[in-house]
């Protein structure tokens, strides 16, 4: 963060200190799990964006940051996190649901499709057996 003179430092851990999960703020970098990575990534991103907008000067964005930074570890930003987590969850069994059921689908298709061919050749052999039998009157 100081070398690139970053607003925002971002570790992507499943290790956490002692009492803290899923998010956590140490030494002004935030460290989260790697669930919550990409939303924390896009609202700081938007945060910078918007704090960028309004030309605040140092202080001011310090201020800003360190107020996201309480918010991002209140019970307020856990529970946001956590119903986010549920959707996407929920949304995977979806697919997941979605998935098996166009497999069952595509397979009882191809079974049908292998049952008509079947009596096709069955049917066709028939036909084909009466006209070789056929004897032409004399």
């Amino acid at each position: 963060m100081i070398d690139h003179k970053a607003d925002h430092g971002v570790l992507s851990s499943t290790v956490f200190p002692a009492g803290a999960r899923q998010l956590h703020i140490q030494d002004g970098v935030v460290i989260a799990a790697p669930g919550r990575v990409v939303v924390l990534a896009h609202l700081l991103r938007r945060q910078m964006v918007q704090v960028r907008m309004l030309r605040l000067g140092n202080k001011a964005r310090d201020e800003k940051r360190d107020a996201i930074y309480e918010f991002l570890t209140s019970d307020r930003a856990s529970q946001l996190f956590g119903q986010i987590a549920t959707l996407t969850d929920e949304m995977l069994d979806l697919d997941t649901k979605e998935a098996t059921t166009h497999q069952t689908t595509w397979r009882r298709r191809g079974d049908l499709i292998r049952g008509i061919r079947r009596l096709n050749v069955e049917f066709t052999g028939e036909v084909e057996r009466i006209i070789a039998s056929y004897e032409a009157p004399r």
